[in-house]
């Protein structure tokens, strides 16, 4: 069992351009019956906003901003430079349409769909299996959150780049063989280099090409098990060429400035880690099998006993691995190359949360954008080997065959509905990770789409929540939240919210905030109006303790989120304290930034002349 390589597949009719044309519009026309509609979605809250239309580092492509994005980038943990610089691309040629974004991200699909194909065909002369494969690819849920969330551009992007490296690497070894073949191999060599760095540029997890190319090469070779050693011996020393872009890579995603946004450490111990690790190794085989809850995010557990899944799932990770072994002792290439292509590839996404214990993310969906081809490999080598010893019965072979695709289809179609607001996303969340935090980010979606009693609805969710991961705390959203619950009324739960927010700066994405008199002021008004006077004493002490925030954060932020509640509170403040210059100052802030700039100046010269007396 050689990966289903059998004479009839390499037929030349698989070669003949109307077969090509034929065999690539099988493949894309059921993509497009499923994705179209995603062209008219809009941008998400959950990061398109904040990452490309809110993104002033994309505003810039001279030499100097194109520098600042791959050097200096300071909003996003992760490095995707080159995923930036198509976003600034984008928004110079075309404005922030979403319609753009999306279709750009659908292209890159479908051209990420013929490319497995053709490296699958490249590697085994197999048209079923070629075809299978890239049908998987191009249809199965899990591929959903990839294509259709604009954010996701990464995974497609960078998939683009390191399947042609692939390519350009398979051109290489063949090549390499032929006589008078040496100057064409090393150019496929060196043009295969070029497009692994444009991969790593894009998303980091392109740093596992070279252990593909291992894999690639272990499946060309002539023996159905070759020696190990004489086999990495005769495999590596054209790997070592992407050593030095992935130590370069490295390098400059360590000397990123952006802070972290997730604030929460997880204290697990070193044993539940390991099952951490082991369920995630499964955890994607699983919703392969049964793509059903998925989600943009799953959420670690909380701290404590893990349960009784992830001692299954790891357990099931061990014997994946075993099998794995057990097919290469056999000398089963294809089965190898796709449990192997999978393991190799997923294993990054597994154990990052070992290392950054502060992540919330157990697992998402767009990280097994890139191994489910070794899983869909193995789908597409096992129906091509029935495709060939059941010549009988083809016919409900391929009537099995497309009623599983035409279900994948349906439910890639149900999940890409999901996306087609923020709220959709929320509330798909919601059904399987019933949390604080996507109730709270409801309710704020319901209120800003004027749909109060659903927002407030939200909020009673959100009190009663049983998961309590309200991580990505900024004092933005926070207001957002006091507001809503001030017109609630519920000012005690306004409070807290408030409070919380005060102790969240500074933070990632507010690294210059800090606390202000006002915003401890405001704060003991709160707790006045519900009666907890220990609380309203607290606030007015701190109030009286710390400095004054030039940069008038706090204020800014409360004027932007409830301009009619800050100049109420401006007022009383002016009212209670007249010879107060910080009262008249704030009342002047919210002058400017509401357009009264007559206003403004004539209480700044009142601050001012207060000041000097």
């Amino acid at each position: 069992m050689t990966g289903a390589q059998g004479p009839d597949a390499a037929s030349n009719a698989g070669t003949r351009p109307a077969a090509l044309v034929a065999s690539g519009l099988v493949l894309l026309l059921p993509m497009l019956v499923v994705y179209w509609p995603a062209l008219g979605y809009p941008f998400l809250g959950v990061d398109d906003l904040h990452h490309v239309v809110n993104n002033p580092a994309l505003r810039d492509l001279s030499w100097e901003g194109i520098r600042y994005l791959f050097l200096e980038d300071d909003r996003d943990i992760r490095y995707l430079p080159l995923t930036y610089l198509s976003f600034a691309v984008e928004l110079r040629l075309f404005g922030p349409d979403p319609l753009v974004f999306h279709a750009v991200n659908l292209v890159l699909h479908g051209a990420n769909t013929l490319l497995v194909a053709g490296i699958v065909w490249r590697l085994t002369r197999n048209a079923p299996a070629a075809l299978v494969t890239g049908l998987l690819f191009s249809l199965h849920p899990v591929q959903v959150e990839s294509v259709a969330w604009v954010m996701s551009r990464k995974n497609v992007l960078f998939l683009f780049f390191f399947l042609l490296a692939a390519e350009a690497y398979l051109a290489f070894t063949r090549l390499r063989s032929r006589p008078g073949g040496r100057g064409l191999a090393l150019a496929a060599l060196a043009c295969s280099l070029t497009l692994y760095v444009l991969a790593c540029l894009s998303r980091v997890a392109a740093i596992t090409l070279p252990a593909v190319l291992v894999l690639l090469d272990h499946f060309e070779a002539r023996e159905a098990r070759p020696r190990l050693i004489p086999f990495l011996r005769g495999s590596l020393p054209s790997k070592l060429v992407y050593l030095p872009p992935l130590v370069l890579f490295f390098a400059l995603s360590a000397s990123s400035d952006a802070p972290n946004p997730f604030v929460t450490e997880y204290a697990f111990s070193g044993l539940e880690w390991v099952l951490i690790v082991g369920h995630n190794l499964f955890f994607y085989v699983a919703k392969t099998l049964l793509p059903v809850q998925l989600g943009i995010f799953y959420a670690l557990p909380a701290p404590g006993a893990l349960p009784l899944r992830f001692a299954v799932y790891a357990a099931l990770a061990v014997a994946l691995v075993g099998v794995t072994f057990a097919c290469w002792a056999r000398g089963w290439k294809g089965p190898f190359l796709g449990l192997s292509w999978y393991l190799v590839t997923i294993l990054p996404m597994a154990i990052v949360l070992a290392f950054f214990s502060d992540l919330p993310l157990l697992a998402a969906d767009r990280y097994h954008y890139q191994s489910s081809i070794g899983l869909f490999l193995l789908a597409g080598l096992g129906f091509a080997a029935l495709w060939r010893r059941r010549e009988a019965a083809r016919w409900g072979l391929a009537a099995a065959g497309v009623a599983l695709l035409g279900g994948l289809g349906f439910l890639a179609a149900e999940h890409r509905a999901s996306f087609r607001s923020t709220v959709a996303v929320y509330e798909q969340l919601l059904e399987h990770h019933p949390s604080d935090e996507f109730y709270y980010r409801l309710a704020l979606e319901h209120h800003a789409a004027g749909r109060t009693e659903e927002a407030f609805a939200a909020l009673e969710d959100a009190d009663r929540a049983r998961h309590r991961i309200f991580f990505m705390d900024f004092l933005y959203y926070r207001l957002r939240l006091v507001e809503l619950y001030r017109q609630k009324g519920d000012l005690s739960a306004a409070a807290d919210q408030l409070e919380a927010g005060l102790a969240s700066v500074p933070n990632a994405y507010e690294p210059d905030a800090v606390t202000s008199p006002a915003a401890y002021l405001a704060l003991a008004e709160l707790r006045r109006a519900v009666d907890d006077v220990e609380g309203e004493r607290r606030a007015r002490e701190l109030a009286a303790a710390v400095p004054p925030d030039p940069s008038h954060y706090f204020a800014r932020q409360w004027i932007l989120v409830a301009p009619d509640a800050a100049r109420g509170f401006f007022w009383r403040w002016v009212d209670r304290e007249p010879e107060s210059p910080a009262a008249w100052t704030h009342l002047a802030l919210h002058a400017h930034l509401t357009g009264h700039a007559g206003l403004a100046e004539e209480w700044l010269e009142k601050a001012a002349a207060l000041r000097d007396h």
